[in-house]
Parts: structure tokens; sequence; C-alpha cells
């Protein structure tokens, strides 16, 4: 028999639980709309793969893990509420999944409330995203983003978007909860207006300014665009609940106390939204205005929008009176620029940053300026600011879906419906990214990495097909055509209140979608963007419907002999496993990826300060967090080669106590080898990666002369030039590989394709450089001459040039041309120690030993290093009988270099000038040793017998000489004269 009171205790404790879950939920949505535009840290406190990671990473994480969150009290929520339990057993399960009943149902339900459409939208959006990721080309990168833990367009990303707008669609119940939801939507906008304002006026105490973006502002974004399509939503939103407070009595003071209020909250907006001089935001908020205007005239009358325009009209003056303080700004005449690498691609995530503010000019009037030049923008040079730059090529890789050339293409026929997969934009824009135009400021003909078509629809065309592309467009047509439809039903209707935030919402999307044709969208403006969705699908119930957060058929009574049973059992299993791995998922692929920044941070600090041990151990903590983010691998093998180029160092990393230097750095080069391998396969798309791993190998290779090493280099050279076929860069990266391992014909072959790119521009100088170097490689030294008179003609006020040719005049005999040129070599570079030892070397081949010992006594002070210098000053020395300085200066020599066999035979030489033939003998047998194919040490060691009187050693070895390639007339009459003279 049940107890009297056993039922109404066991609803009430579950009543009680479901309400502060669902407080809880509440708290975490309003944080997420709030938190997530707004997150950023210092530039030093974080450091990944991306420029502005103190901006990308903190966003993400906050999202991915609030939302995480949000989904475990959902399922602790469906648990108390006996979903598992017996929801599905008393209704039949079976009977649900037959397709009949799945079409009725669906029927049904959206019948039943037309925003349910938008729902479906969202459902089939969701599923043509996570179609396109299980086919992915690559699953890793579609799953879990490009450079996982940063802002992209990853499966877990969207997800983590869907069941944003899913809370906020399901829970969004009363009128309070609507008005706080707007409420953060509106804190959000003030405060990022308010941090562009500061921005603007030099004020950036955060240090957030994007380095790319110039004299724009970027608020919290890290982005002018961005920070721009933030606030087209929230001025949006902002006017829609300002335009409802407005409605009052004009004659009460609280109208007008409002009245002020609201023109400020929209004016700090408005304010940042023109600071940003983003003409996609600007022109989709005038849009969201008129659209908003025009539908209130229509459905609510024409007073109400008369007094909305005035008000407006003052928020304009309030917005040109902030924009215009005299103060001090950001217009430095000018926009900053930075390297994406040292492979030089242009960075193209932000093509609109033609907008250097004027300094003669307000920002409010450059704004005006930018939007009336919207027009000769589309029909001028790359049309809309560069945006036909990104959509040509995008529209390249929807119609042929070209892949890279050393993988084969999964699913090709399949690829137009599906696409790449999720944030594949970027590896597979640069396929068809052509190099930019000369013309194009800081452009250097370099292809363009984007990560955005600034396109929604056609990104999506790429990454998720036209699947994907018609769902997203699904997204914004349910909203109009379910809005539209919800407002023609209501025309008559005295619910001004509903029509009002109806028609906001619709003006906010509709400004939005204008905006995404020629912007891009990341996290900041997207979480708003779905919160805004969610709030669409909610609002008929909060409006019309009358619910309470609790309803009363929330719960199912149960008995005390039934609350323990095999369902209940499973259920609370279910959703401890599910809670369980989402708690467990966030910590792997969201928390850890701050904390493995702030460790990268901190590594780079400690390697700028010289502290190589501390930065070391930095980079390990930040790979264990985060192994697949290749950027952190790269940052490890800088270390390893800053404690190759510190002699003091005496690192605990495996290679301490080695025997000699030599030992030493090849095992150093053999740690970097691993790590950048690693980083390489965690991200094999990822041309740095490649590169640095490619860079790494072949440095390996020279040292400990493994062929297996040479060809892995090169080929990791190759595969990096094909995943970016129109770079010039990595060409001449790879010709200088070819070059250093021996290769020069392969190199001229790649020069030629870098020179096929940059034609006849100031970019094809280095390609010149190394084309001569091939030449002379080749033993063409006409055609070396060729390049470099080239290289003198487009670089006259280099060294360099003037250095590289002048050393190919003295090769071809040409000594005097060749001074000419060590001359202007050093006038146009008075520190170039190389220009000095090769004019000594071309003044002692004029017989000119003392000028040529003046000129390496400087090329010597310059550079001390130099081993050549000294062994050419002691040949100098050698040719005015000064042997003991010439001793001395071969000495200094062999230091430097203590296996060049040319050294030691010239030290022989000087030896046995002096008479000390017993010595010469033993410098002649290291050079023999160490070159046993070196015809020199066999003539040397020769003339040492002949001093000794060791005639028939002497013997042999003349024959050996002369087998090897020495003239035997010359050889033998200088024995002949050595027999004479001792």
């Amino acid at each position: 028999m049940r107890a009297p009171t056993a039922e109404p205790v066991v609803d009430a404790t579950g009543g009680s639980l479901v309400l502060w879950i669902n407080r809880a939920l509440e708290f975490l949505w309003l944080l997420t709309v709030f938190l997530v535009p707004l997150a950023v840290l210092r530039p030093e406190d974080m450091v990944s793969s991306t420029l502005i990671a103190y901006v990308e990473v903190p966003k993400i994480a906050v999202l991915r893990t609030l939302v995480s969150l949000m989904a475990i009290l959902w399922l602790l929520e469906w648990g108390v509420r006996n979903h598992f339990a017996s929801g599905l057993a008393t209704t039949g399960f079976s009977n649900h999944i037959q397709p009949s009943s799945l079409l009725t149902g669906l029927s049904s339900w959206l019948r039943k409330q037309p925003a349910h459409w938008l729902s479906l939208a969202v459902v089939l959006f969701a599923g043509s995203t996570l179609l396109s990721t299980l086919l992915s080309t690559s699953i890793d990168v579609s799953l879990w983003g490009e450079i996982p833990g940063e802002d992209g367009y990853s499966a877990y990303t969207v997800a983590a978007y869907v069941v944003l707008f899913a809370m906020i669609a399901t829970h969004v119940k009363t009128r309070p909860q609507l008005w706080r939801m707007v409420g953060a939507v509106v804190g959000t906008g003030v405060l990022a207006g308010s941090y562009a304002i500061l921005q603007h006026y030099d004020q950036d105490f955060l240090r957030v300014m994007e380095p790319l973006s110039g004299t724009r502002v970027t608020s919290t974004m890290g982005n002018p665009i961005l920070a721009g399509s933030v606030l087209l939503m929230t001025f949006s939103v902002s006017l829609t609940v300002a335009s409802i407070n407005l409605s009052g009595p004009v004659r009460s003071l609280s109208f007008w106390w409002k009245f002020l209020f609201w023109a400020l909250v929209l004016a700090v907006q408005l304010s940042g939204l023109v600071l940003t001089i983003s003409r996609g935001p600007l022109f989709g908020t005038i849009l969201g205005v008129v659209v908003f205007l025009g539908m209130a005239t229509v459905f609510l009358g024409w007073r109400s929008v008369l007094r909305w325009s005035l008000w407006l009209l003052f928020v304009g003056v309030i917005t040109w009176g902030i924009t215009s303080l005299p103060f001090d700004t950001l217009n430095k005449g000018g926009t900053e620029t930075a390297s994406a690498t040292n492979i030089g691609l242009s960075v193209d995530g932000n093509p609109d940053t033609d907008g250097a503010l004027e300094s003669d000019s307000s920002v409010f009037s450059n704004a005006l300026g930018r939007l009336a030049t919207v027009g000769s923008s589309v029909s001028g040079r790359g049309g809309i600011t560069g945006r036909f730059e990104l959509w040509e090529p995008s529209w390249q890789l929807i119609a042929h879906r070209p892949w890279f050339e050393f993988d084969n293409l999964s699913l090709d026929w399949l690829r137009p419906a599906i696409g790449y997969g999720p944030d594949l934009f970027r590896y597979t824009f640069l396929l068809e990214s052509p190099p930019r135009p000369k013309t194009l400021e800081g452009a250097r003909m370099l292809p363009g990495e984007a990560v955005h078509a600034h396109n929604y629809l056609i990104h999506q065309a790429v990454e998720l097909g036209f699947l994907g592309m018609l769902t997203s467009f699904g997204l914004f047509l349910a909203v109009f055509i379910v809005g539209g439809y919800l407002l023609f039903r209501m025309r008559a209707s005295d619910a001004s209140i509903y029509k009002l935030i109806l028609i906001g919402l619709l003006a906010t999307i509709a400004g939005r979608f204008l905006e995404q044709m020629v912007g891009l969208n990341r996290v900041a403006d997207t979480t708003v963007f779905w919160a805004l969705l969610g709030i669409f699908v909610a609002l008929p119930t909060v409006i019309l419907g009358g619910q309470s957060v609790l309803r009363p058929n929330s719960f199912h009574p149960v008995s005390p002999a039934s609350f323990i049973n095999v369902r209940k059992v499973a259920g609370a299993l279910i959703v401890t496993c599910l809670v369980a791995g989402l708690g467990t998922l966030t910590w792997f692929k969201t928390i850890n990826y701050p904390i493995a920044a702030a460790h990268a941070a901190t590594g780079a600090e400690q390697l700028r300060e010289g502290r190589l041990e501390e930065s070391l151990s930095s980079l390990h903590r930040a790979i264990a967090r985060a192994p697949d983010v290749p950027s952190h691998y790269n940052r490890k093998s800088a270390v390893y080669a800053a404690f190759g180029g510190n002699n003091s160092a005496s690192p605990k990393i495996g290679c301490h106590g080695l025997a000699d230097r030599e030992s030493y750095e090849i095992c150093l080069a053999e740690l970097a080898y691993a790590t950048n391998l690693t980083g390489s396969e965690k991200r094999p798309f990822n041309f740095r990666a490649r590169l640095a791993f490619a860079e790494s190998a072949l440095d390996l290779s020279i040292l400990n002369g493994s062929k297996e090493l040479e060809e892995q280099a090169l080929r990791f050279y190759r595969e990096a030039r094909a995943l970016i076929p129109a770079s010039y860069p990595i060409l001449n990266q790879l010709a200088f590989a070819y070059i250093r391992l021996g290769r020069p014909e392969a190199a001229v072959r790649s020069l030629e394709q870098s020179l096929s790119i940059t034609e006849e521009t100031m970019f094809s100088v280095e390609a010149f450089r190394l084309l001569g170097i091939a030449y002379q490689e080749l033993g063409e030294p006409l055609k070396a001459l060729e390049q470099f008179s080239e290289l003198v003609n487009r670089t006259p006020t280099e060294s360099e040039a003037f250095n590289s040719r002048g050393y190919i005049y003295g090769v071809l005999g040409q000594v005097q041309r060749a001074i000419e040129d060590f001359d202007q070599a050093i006038v146009n570079d008075p520190l170039n120690a190389e220009a000095y030892a090769n004019r000594g070397l071309a003044y002692r081949a004029l017989g000119q030993p003392q000028t040529a010992i003046e000129d390496l006594d400087m090329a010597i002070q310059l550079d001390s290093t130099r081993q050549t210098a000294f062994n050419n000053r002691g040949l100098a020395y050698a040719d005015l009988g000064r042997y003991r300085e010439a001793v001395a200066d071969y000495d200094e020599a062999i230091k430097l270099e203590p296996r060049n066999a040319q050294t030691y035979i010239n030290r022989g030489l000087a030896y046995g000038n002096l008479g000390l033939a017993v010595r010469a003998v033993e410098d002649s047998q290291v050079a023999v040793y160490l070159e046993p194919e070196l015809a020199n040490g066999y003539a040397a060691r020769a003339m040492a017998y002949t001093r000794l009187y060791r005639d028939e050693d002497a013997e042999e070895d003349v024959e050996r000489a002369v087998r090897l390639g020495f003239d035997r007339v010359v050889l033998q009459g200088i024995i002949g004269q050595l027999r004479q003279n001792r």
C-alpha cells in the first residue's frame, strides 16, 4: 500500500532540483553570451599558432567549457525528470522509430509552433556538418579544428553553438528570462563598444589591438570586422529594447531619463562600430535599421516610428561627438604590417585592411567615405576590397575539388555534395590561391592565406558542400519565413511588444545576413548569433504561452515499491557515463589548450631571455597538454637550435656529457628532427610543420651524411611546395636545399619555376642569387655571371650582389673587374667582411700580397670566425716569405675548421720553408688522411719527404699525386729544385 506522503515528497524534491538546475543553466547561457565576446588576455599571456592566440584561445575555451557545463546540467535534468526510466518505456520506443510515426510526429510538431521550422533547420544544419565530418578528408581536423583549441569551424565548436541554441530555445520560458537574455546581449555590446572607443583614443590598456589592423579598432575581438559584426547585432537588439522602453508618454520625466540612457547605450555601440571602419557591418547595421523602421511602420504605425527616427538622429549626433573628441588617437598615418612566416605568405584573414584613417578627417567622415566608395570597390581592382580574390579561388575549389598531389582525395565523386570537411578551408584554399598582384601593397606577390572566404555561403560550400551551403542558408531563410508568417498572422492583434521584438530579431538577422555576404564569422559574433536564434524559437512560448519554468506535468510520481528498478539503474548509469564523458572531453579538448598556450608563452619569454633549460621545460609542458598543436613543436625545436648556438650552455636534455662539439651538435639536430617530425605528423596538411621538419631533416643529414635523411628532407620540401603551389619562397627554399646537398641541376629547375611566378619583378631577387650559386656549383661561371649581373641591376644598392659577381669575375680571371665589384660592395656596406676577404684574395692574385694582407686584416677584424680569411692571409704572408706569421694564421684557421685538408697542406709547406720538415710531413699526412683522393696532399708530402732525404717515399707520393691529376712536370721540377737546395 502506498504511503500517504510518498508522492508529494518525491515530486517536491525533484521539482526543487530541476528549479535549481534551470537557474544554473540560465546563469551559464547568460555568462556565455556575455563572456565569450569579451574574453581576452594580454598578448604575452598566451602563445599558439595564430598571431592573436591571446584572443582566440580564451574565447573558445570559455565557449566550450560553459556549454559543456550546460550539457551536463541538461543531462542531470533529463535524469531527474525520469526520461530514462519511464519516458520511453511508457510510450513504446519501438513505435517512435517507425518511419510513419516519425513523419506524423514531425508534422504535428511543426504545425504546433511555426518557430519549430527554425529548429528543424538547425537539425538539418547539424546533420550536414556531422555528415561532412564523418566523410572528411581529415576527420581529425574536421572534428577538433585546424589548430585544436583555437577559433575555427570544427564540428566540436559547431556542436557547442547548437547546444547553446537548444538550451536557450527549450529553457527560456518566462519574460524575466527573456529580458535577462536580451540584457546580456545589450551589456556585451556596451562593453565591447566602450573598449573600442578606448582603443581609438590610445587607451588600449590590455594591448589587444591586432597587429595587422592598423588604425582600425578591434575591441576584444582581435579583428575590426569581427568587432563590427558583434556590434551590428548588439546594436540592433539594443535598438529594439530601447524602442520598447520609449513607447511611454513624452511628458513624463521617466521618459526623458530613458531617452538619454538608451541614446548613450546605442551611441557607445554605434561609435565602436564606426571606429572599426568595416563596411560589411556598417551596411548590415543600416539595413537592420531600415528593416526595423520599415516593418515597425507597417505593423505598429508611423507615429512611434517617427519618434524613434528622431531619437536615432540624436544617437547619430552623440556618435559623431564621441568619435571626434580632440584627444590623442590611433591616427598615426599608416597601417602596421607584420610578416606571416619566414616563407612570406600574405595573411588574408582580413582583406579589408585598406582603411587607415586620414589624419585630416574625422573617423565619422572616413566611415561615411568608405561607405560611399563601395561602388568603385566593386568595379575596381580586386573587387569589394579584395573579396573577389577570395571568391574566385573558392569557386575553383567548389567546382573542381583539387587536392594535394602527394595524397589521394577520398570520395572525390561525393565532394561537391559534402565538401572537404569542416575547418579545411585554409588548407585547400592554398591550392588555388594565386600570387597577389605586385600592385597590392604588402602582398609581395605571395598567395593569400585565408581562414574564410569572406562570404558565409561560399565558405560553407567549400567545407560542407552544397548540402552544407543549403542548410546554412536555411537558418536565415527559416527566420525570415517564420518571422514574416507570424507577423502577418498577428498584424491585427494588440501584442505590440511581441511584434516589436520579432521585428527587431528579423532586422538583426537581416543585417547579419548582408554582413556575412562579405564578412567572416568567428566565435565571438557566432555565439551571439546562435543565442539570438535560440531567442527567436523561444519567443512564442515566452510572450504567448505564459508557461512557468516548472510545468505541472513535468514529473512522474514514483512509489517506493518501484523506486529501485532496472530501468532507473540503467538510466542513472547512462547519465553518469555521459556526464563523465563530457567532463573528460572538456578537460582534454578544451581546458588543456589555454593552459598549454600559457606554458608556451612562458617558454617563448624564457627563450628570449636566454633561459634555455627553463624554456625547454615550459614547452615540454605545453606539448604534454596540447600534443596536436604544431607550433609548440616548432618553438621547442627553436630552443634546440639556441642550444647549438650557445657554446656556454650545458643543457640536461640528453646531449650533455658528450665528448666533442660535433657529437653534441648532431645530438641536438636529432632532437630537433624528432620534435619536428612529431609536429608534422599531428597536422600533415600544415605547410609550416612540414617546412620545419624538412629543415631539421636537412640539417641532420648534412651533419651525419645520411642519404636517407637527404631524400626525406627533399620529399618534405616538395610536399610543402605542393601544399602551396603558387609560393615562390618555398620554391627558393627547395632550391637552396638542393644546393646544400650538392644537386645544383635540380636547384636550377626549382628556381626557374620560382621565376615563372615572380617574372620581371623585384621579388625575383632571391631566385637570381640562388641561380647564380647553382650555376657556379655546376661549373658554368658565364651563366653564373649572367645571373649575378641581373642581381646587380635589380639591387644596385645591395652589397652582396656586387660581392657575388666580383667572385665570379675572379673565377673567370678578370681580376681587375672583380676588384671593382668588391670596391662597390664595400661602398654599399663598409662592414661586409666577405667583400674585404674576397678583395684581399684578388689583390694576392694580382701579385700584391701586402695590399691583400690589409684587406684580410679588415675581414678578420669584422668577423674573426672566417676560416678562409685566416687561411688566405697565411698564403699572403707566405708569398712575402713571412712563414712564421703564415703558420700562426694557419693555426687559427685549423682551430675554426679542423677537418680542412688544404689548410694542413698550406701549413706543412710553410713548415718546410722554415726547415721543419718533420712537422711538414705530419701536416701532409693529416691532409692525406682527411682527403685520400686529394692530389695536393701527396704532392706536399713528397716535398716534405724530399727535405728529409726520403727519396723513395717521395717518388711513391709523386706517382700517387700524378695519378690523381697533379702535373708530373711541375711536381718533378719542384722536387728537383728541393734536392739541389738540401
